[in-house]
């Protein structure tokens, strides 16, 4: 039994009494106190006294027995070097070096990195971590590790920097949670489309039967920014370049910038930022380009009222979002959290746009599969290609397989946090969530089978993009498992309160992109060996920015 359910015990139990007393004392000061009324008062105030002593005592002999109980930290792996700790073997191979610890120590472990305690959870450890939020803080550990809204504010704050009150709602996170939810999504089909169309002008104008060598990484990064754009600043402020290439680059510039940050000390890291690494020009940009459309939206323009309405829009959504006072956010905020939302949006899309890309780059068998589906539609959609179950489980097996062997970091905050093995977390510890080796645990990812009972299934240690076509669960899509279905056999959105707001958003998005891009080109390697994901630390997992070959197909 928990020693808080002890302490509080005995607190509730000292609080009745003195409740009950005050209420005996002022029956007996209004009419004449009878002697068993002061005998029960006396018996109240005995047992109140005990009480809280035993509080008391509960409280200071919990604690001494925390601090005489070192032996129940999360143990420290064997390995490692001097300063480096463990960095090389967890580069060499993360999920191997995972696996390890867990087998030496079990599903919570400490390894090394630079003189950094870094604790690691796995399997059941995990959707702890996720649901108690009491102990653990997601948003504190990015701010420490990456922190992007700092290398923001120190860009522009000498320009303009909002206020955000302690019980002001999000002004990023919330307006996505808050409309971007599937009876919505139609309302920006028309510009995914659109913005599609156009940059496959922009960046893919060739002709039948002419091919084109394109980094899928950058070409990624500007088809997915068109799409944000148009769909999150509008028609007007969407269609401009000079922004969609702005964002694109926005996230490698911000990234970079919170790595100066989180690795240097605060003296000689703000002066580099301020000065070399500021993205002053690309805030400036949005605040520029947006600012006049909001300003005659709030001032009641017909035009762009009616526009904004038929059209809704990132900007939009703040502008209709009340702070805690009552009062709506300005123009100028609205226009401000633009990047914000385009750093929530646009990194995750195009990493997991160009894996699918990229494994059906180099599995033409898979593509004719696909392109055979998506022939039977009536009509190419954003909705009516988010139904198709093949593409749909080749991205949940992307989310599944791809997953990074360390990710989700979270800060132990207020006290030691206590496991479910018995291990203990301390204060201000830096907790890392093994979510690859969970997705290729048997304990939380049940192997699925290709064709019923008819063939065995893929190890889990395989790419292999029919196992969720059959998979049972709770989903919303047909009774079987979608790419959005949240759980501890996929973690890559996140689980609980901190579940992606926008996950289902970004595979409605990312399910087009991919379906066009197969339907309008043949798309292949340069080579016939796929190049190997690149990896940092394990933290990290992203495709290879390597060239894939556009070819325009004849029949589209």
């Amino acid at each position: 039994m928990s020693p808080y359910y002890d302490i509080g015990h005995y607190s509730a139990l000292y609080s009745w009494c003195l409740d009950k007393g005050r209420s005996l004392a002022e029956s007996a000061s209004c009419s004449s106190a009878t002697s068993s009324a002061n005998t029960e008062w006396k018996s109240l105030t005995t047992v109140a006294t005990v009480s809280l002593v035993l509080s008391t005592t509960s409280y200071v002999v919990w604690r001494a027995l925390r601090k005489q109980q070192p032996d129940s930290e999360v143990k420290l792996v064997s390995g490692g070097i001097p300063f480096i700790g463990h960095a090389l073997e967890l580069s060499r191979d993360s999920a191997a070096f995972i696996k390890r610890c867990k087998a030496e120590r079990g599903p919570a472990f400490r390894i090394n990195l630079f003189g950094q305690k870094v604790y690691v959870v796995t399997g059941s450890l995990i959707p702890e971590v996720y649901t108690n939020a009491e102990w653990y803080s997601f948003r504190k550990a990015h701010e420490t590790i990456l922190p992007v809204q700092r290398v923001q504010e120190m860009s522009y704050e000498h320009i303009y920097k909002p206020i955000i009150a302690p019980l002001d709602k999000n002004p990023v996170i919330y307006p996505i949670q808050a409309n971007l939810k599937p009876h919505n999504f139609h309302l920006f089909s028309k510009r995914i489309q659109d913005a599609l169309r156009m940059a496959i002008y922009n960046h893919l104008n060739i002709t039948k039967g002419e091919k084109k060598v394109a980094r899928g990484y950058d070409l990624t990064s500007m088809i997915v920014s068109q799409v944000v754009c148009l769909c999150f600043a509008g028609r007007n402020a969407g269609s401009n370049q000079d922004l969609v290439k702005a964002m694109a680059t926005f996230t490698t510039s911000v990234v970079k910038a919170g790595i100066v940050l989180s690795l240097l000390p605060d003296r000689i890291a703000e002066p580099i930022v301020k000065r070399f690494m500021s993205v002053e020009h690309e805030i400036d940009l949005v605040v520029n380009l947006l600012l006049p459309e909001l300003e005659k939206a709030q001032a009641g323009e017909e035009e762009e009222c009616r526009y904004f309405k038929n059209e809704p829009t990132f900007t939009s959504m703040v502008l209709d979002l009340p702070k805690a006072s009552g009062k709506m956010h300005t123009a100028k905020e609205a226009a401000y959290y633009f990047g914000g939302a385009a750093l929530t949006s646009i990194p995750a899309t195009i990493q997991f746009t160009l894996f699918i890309i990229t494994e059906l780059a180099y599995r033409p068998a898979l593509v004719q599969e696909i392109r055979a589906e998506i022939e039977k539609l009536d009509e190419r959609t954003p909705e009516t290609i988010s139904r198709i179950k093949l593409l749909d489980s080749i991205f949940r097996e992307v989310l599944r397989y791809k997953a990074a062997s360390l990710a989700s970091p979270h800060t132990t905050i207020v006290e030691d946090a206590l496991l479910s093995s018995g291990e203990i977390i301390p204060c201000g510890g830096l907790v890392f969530l093994a979510t690859h080796e969970s997705h290729t645990n048997q304990s939380t990812m049940q192997e699925t089978t290709t064709l019923g009972n008819q063939t065995p299934s893929v190890p889990l240690d395989q790419f292999d993009p029919y196992r969720f076509m059959l998979a049972d669960g709770e989903t919303d899509n047909d009774g079987k498992l979608c790419s959005t279905t949240i759980g501890p056999e996929n973690l890559s959105f996140g689980l609980g309160k901190h579940n992606c707001p926008g996950r289902k958003f970004a595979a409605y998005k990312i399910k087009y992109i991919v379906a066009e891009l197969f339907m309008q080109f043949n798309i292949t390697g340069v080579s016939d060996e796929r190049p190997k994901d690149v990896e940092f630390l394990g933290t990290f997992r992203s495709p290879s920015n390597t060239p894939l070959v556009f070819e325009r197909r004849e029949k589209q």
